[in-house]
């Protein structure tokens, strides 16, 4: 009785064991064709750079997450106009007495 449990622990170990390397295979062959794909970039519109400057902060994070799969460049340049339009508002809102 305990050699056929002792038999039964013993084939399902070989079991995970062969398990183990097809997914291990699988990972590997994943790898490998996820390293040789390379995104095709897509044209974006430029009026994608309204968004940040007609919402501000909230405009960026918009604009970043609707691009950042499409066209990097577009998403960033978008982030980096809201952010610089945000802090140049801050800066003349402060010089001009309304902030503080």
């Amino acid at each position: 009785m305990g050699e056929e449990y002792e038999e039964e622990d013993e084939e399902r170990e070989e079991e995970i064991k062969r398990l183990a390397a097809e997914k291990r295979r699988e990972w590997d062959s994943r790898e490998l064709y996820e390293s040789s794909y390379t995104p095709i970039r897509q044209n974006v519109s430029a009026w994608w750079y309204l968004v940040p400057i007609l919402f501000g902060l909230l405009g960026d994070i918009i604009a970043y997450a609707a691009l950042r799969h499409e066209d990097e460049d577009t998403a960033q340049g978008a982030l980096l106009l809201g952010i610089v339009i945000t802090v140049v508002g801050f800066l003349l809102m402060w010089w001009t007495g309304w902030l503080f």
